[in-house]
């Protein structure tokens, strides 16, 4: 089974997620908010070119208690690598091979996906404004 396939009937299998005493399918969930894939494809997206925490924090719109969390897991798996040698001073995170893989798939699973979910048109407005 390849990787789109194993994906599609992942999503399609998911069951409801039990979210402060609702019982939200993950497609109402995401109508609600960004899920966790959305948050790191912008994320990865953001470190494509090194750069501060304070960045992804504005540009993704996340608090910074959020993007410590993403960048911790980011990291642990080898997506994200962080950089304190910058001549600034300032620390820099940047997109590992690993990580530019990932998001090759997620750009893959997103391209397959798009229409699925009410929030694609905002999505692509909100990654437009990341890349800028």
């Amino acid at each position: 089974m390849d990787r789109l396939s194993y994906l599609f009937r992942a999503i399609q299998s998911a069951p409801a997620i039990n979210f402060n005493g609702l019982l939200l399918s993950v497609r109402d969930s995401l109508k609600k908010r960004r899920d966790a894939t959305r948050v790191i494809h912008d994320i990865l997206l953001l470190v494509d070119n090194p750069v501060a925490k304070t960045h992804i924090v504005h540009s993704a719109n996340l608090n910074f208690t959020l993007v410590r969390n993403y960048l911790d897991f980011l990291l642990s798996k080898g997506y994200v690598e962080h950089d304190n040698t910058h001549a600034n001073g300032f620390s820099r995170y940047a997109l590992t091979e690993r990580g530019r893989h990932l998001l090759e798939v997620l750009k893959e699973v997103e391209t397959e996906l798009y229409g699925l979910f009410p929030s694609d048109r905002r999505h692509q407005a909100r990654r437009a404004r990341i890349l800028q």
